[in-house]
């Protein structure tokens, strides 16, 4: 398995970890006990999967300790990108409940920290200087990557924020009732214009039953944006919520700070970044997405 193979079945590992978080559906239905049960089960499906993961990580870890001595350059930046990935995903001690598998992941962290160090110990400054900016790159990578995952949907809540206002309403349209009482409005109006001497109150209930639809669609047409907001915003609070938009508004602002302002922009430094790590760890650059 390759480096950056690894590093994708760490990144899946991240999604694992982030969903076993959020064990909601159940609870919502006020089935406690099956949420408990499900939330147990996915807990040890996921320690087993990092479990999996770490053996892997580990095995990856020594063969690019191997190259401490012949390319020290190489095995810190492989090395790096392991401990960048491990870290984004979650794989800490913590997320495991036996001793045995937090002393593993302790020994497993300290190890990437000491090899990395012992590989700067023998770098050049040049190479120092290009492992340094190795590490930018994951980071710029990371941000990039988070932002033009989410800038849509963001933008798109942000829009719907500024329409579905608090406090705001709109009277309903054309509901079962209003179409009820124009269908009998335009009946009993057609019957009372038929008859004679009372036409003029005839054709005024046509005329109201008229004014009322006419009113109904025009209410209708003023309450669709914010139906459409509000369902954007409830989608938005359901699938994402106000941690992905708290982190989205940070990484944003890091990258505006460093003058990157739209996507096209932020698709530029997503891909240097992955080129330059791509570069730095001999694989080829895989423009437009992730290593």
């Amino acid at each position: 398995m390759g480096i950056f193979d690894t590093v994708l079945d760490v990144a899946s590992l991240g999604l694992h970890v982030a969903n076993a978080a959020h064990i909601s559906q159940l609870q919502q239905a006020n089935d406690v006990g099956a949420a408990l049960a499900l939330q147990g089960a996915q807990r040890a499906a996921m320690q087993q999967q990092a479990r999996n993961i770490l053996f892997a990580m580990r095995a990856a870890a020594d063969d690019a300790a191997i190259l401490l001595q012949t390319d020290p350059r190489l095995a810190a930046g492989k090395l790096r990108l392991m401990q960048f990935a491990v870290a984004g995903a979650g794989l800490t001690p913590a997320l495991f409940d036996s001793l045995p598998d937090k002393e593993y992941a302790k020994a497993f962290h300290r190890s990437l920290e000491y090899n990395i160090k012992v590989a700067l110990s023998r770098m050049s400054p040049a190479d120092t200087q290009a492992f340094a900016n190795l590490s930018q790159s994951l980071v710029d990578a990371d941000d990039a990557d988070f932002y033009l995952k989410h800038v849509d949907r963001v933008q798109a809540y942000i829009e719907a924020k500024k329409i579905d206002v608090p406090g705001k309403t709109v009277k309903k349209g054309l509901g079962p009732v209003q179409i009820i009482l124009i269908i009998f409005g335009l009946m009993w109006g057609a019957i009372i214009f038929s008859l004679e001497g009372v036409r003029h109150i005839g054709l005024m209930i046509i005329l109201g039953a008229i004014a009322l639809f006419a009113l109904g669609l025009y209410l209708d047409k003023k309450r669709a944006p914010i139906r459409a907001a509000r369902e954007v915003i409830k989608k938005f609070d359901e699938e994402l919520g106000a941690q992905v938009f708290e982190e989205f508004s940070q990484r944003e602002a890091k990258l505006m700070q460093r003058g990157y302002y739209d996507k096209s922009g932020v698709e530029s430094l997503r891909d240097s970044a992955n080129g330059f790590s791509s570069a730095y760890l001999h694989e080829p650059p895989a423009l437009g997405q992730r290593p």
